[in-house]
């Protein structure tokens, strides 16, 4: 299963990467109050379930049957994991075929070339310190 998620489930995550520590009670009040989806509590319950599936959704049982909700990953890693996906699902992995299919034509531009080249050795450069 994949780590992209549905527009309801966005904004669930959304809401959880802006209050790493949740309730359901606090998840189903946002929901009524803030974003006016109106969920039941069997819908918001399904949700949280596949997000769990994916692992963008942690659940930690409290005393009683309370129970706190977190982000499986952050928002920065779950933007990567999307486009790792992306890549690899529609250009087979290569970043090469990404970019010709976005530059729309075979061959990049001088420029283009150069700031690739530029976020290329940035990139490098993060990745062995």
């Amino acid at each position: 299963m994949g780590t992209r998620v549905t527009g309801a489930e966005l904004e669930i995550m959304q809401f959880l990467w802006k209050h790493p520590e949740t309730t359901f009670a606090e998840l189903l009040e946002w929901s009524h109050q803030c974003e006016k989806h109106e969920w039941s509590k069997q819908t918001l319950n399904t949700y949280l379930l596949r997000l769990a599936k994916r692992g963008l959704v942690c659940r930690e049982k409290k005393e009683g049957s309370r129970s706190i909700y977190r982000p499986g990953m952050t928002e920065i890693r779950y933007q990567q994991a999307c486009a790792e996906e992306i890549l690899e699902e529609s250009y087979g992995g290569g970043l090469a075929n990404f970019i010709a299919a976005l530059s729309g034509r075979a061959r990049i531009s001088k420029a283009e070339e150069q700031e690739l080249m530029e976020l290329i050795h940035k990139t490098s450069d993060t990745t062995t310190e």
